[in-house]
């Protein structure tokens, strides 16, 4: 909410000085909410389906979530647009801030605690004792994170597609600009937002038709082996177009056309990556460390934060021009982790799997197939 109020809020400044004070406080605002957000509600949603559906895979429900939030950017991407163009962003962003004012208030009465876990068991609750299970949480669930290598490797290739998209994002409106008329910049920003919603809602879409296939026919959650298929696939989908797009740019050659296809492969992937990223990292998060799933989900983001503060002056380019042979940076980041990642990612699972042929029990290489 305090980011969409610093916003809505910058037009009406009258100092450079205080549009960046603005700004600066906006988009801190915007990394606290999107970090805890990131972890805090995929734990939630992943533990309670753990709960009350434990043959439905996170991935299935994540997947269907997506493609209505993408449906709703459709909506919010035109008028958000429309108000610009109009000389009115401020009413956009003040819509913003009304919605998760909304959902703020829906959530604390729907959002129940999960029965099985219980992350305070003092009958006495207070400031201190909060303080101390935080403090204890964060550093259990920082050494799981940095001591698994799967885990490591998810969130490394997750926060390089979110680097490129990030970037592909923020900057694909400056291209824009320079090439098209200002006659038609309008409808041409509109066509543009629409396709890439479209784009995602059907990768997000396919992701959910294909999971609630396998579901109803294996009657179990998908293997892991088959969302490391998808994850790094969609990955490599994503990178080379935008590296292609980069050498064209690089060596002058018209890029007008293949920029639009070039970054619709970025929007698609992002309705496949997201969902099998976050199941991946939760199916392989021991159960016993339930309680630090938030605080290792939020490692994603921040990651992705740490590479934008880095890099996206660099990945930007000197010029809206040419600002796409920039995006060479992520999108090669991107292509170098998903190829790593794939070999890790194969590696660890081929591991578990010899571990448990070598091992007495058939039920924990019934466990291993289905992973």
């Amino acid at each position: 909410m305090l980011f969409f109020i610093c916003f809505a809020f910058i037009p009406f400044a009258q100092s450079l000085g205080l549009i960046l004070t603005i700004g600066i406080l906006a988009n801190v605002a915007f990394g606290f909410a999107y970090t805890f957000f990131s972890g805090t509600f995929t734990a939630w949603c992943v533990d309670s389906l753990r709960e009350k559906a434990p043959d439905i895979g996170y991935e299935h429900l994540l997947s269907r979530a997506y493609t209505y939030n993408f449906l709703a950017q459709i909506i919010g991407g035109v008028l958000g647009v429309l108000f610009y163009v109009w000389h009115i962003p401020s009413v956009g962003f003040l819509i913003g801030a009304l919605l998760c004012m909304a959902c703020v208030a829906f959530c604390l009465g729907e959002m129940e605690e999960v029965k099985n876990i219980q992350f305070l068991e003092h009958k006495k609750v207070s400031l201190a004792v909060i303080t101390k299970r935080i403090g204890e949480i964060l550093g259990i669930g920082y050494q799981v994170f940095r001591n698994s290598s799967v885990i490591l490797t998810l969130t490394l290739v997750f926060a390089s597609y979110m680097f490129v998209i990030n970037i592909v994002d923020y900057l694909w409106p400056v291209y824009l600009k320079t090439r098209v008329p200002s006659a038609i910049q309008t409808s041409s920003w509109i066509g543009l937002v629409v396709a890439i919603m479209l784009v995602s809602t059907l990768g997000s879409y396919t992701l959910t038709l294909w999971t609630r296939r396998w579901q109803k026919k294996n009657g179990a959650r998908t293997h892991n082996t088959t969302l490391r298929r998808w994850f790094i696939a969609t990955s490599l989908f994503a990178a080379l177009p935008i590296l292609a797009l980069s050498w064209l740019t690089a060596h002058g050659l018209d890029t007008f056309w293949f920029f639009a296809l070039a970054i619709l492969p970025v929007e698609y992937a992002y309705g496949v990556i997201a969902p099998c990223y976050e199941t991946l990292v939760n199916n392989y998060i021991p159960e016993e460390h339930s309680q630090q799933r938030a605080t290792i989900m939020s490692f994603g983001s921040l990651l992705r934060s740490l590479l934008v503060m880095l890099l996206a002056i660099p990945a930007g380019g000197t010029s809206g021009a040419t600002t796409t042979i920039g995006w060479a940076i992520p999108a090669f980041l991107l292509l170098a982790s998903a190829v790593i990642g794939n070999f890790v990612l194969k590696k660890a699972q081929k591991k578990t799997l010899c571990a448990c042929e070598l091992s007495a029990e058939p039920s924990a290489l019934l466990v291993a197939e289905k992973e």
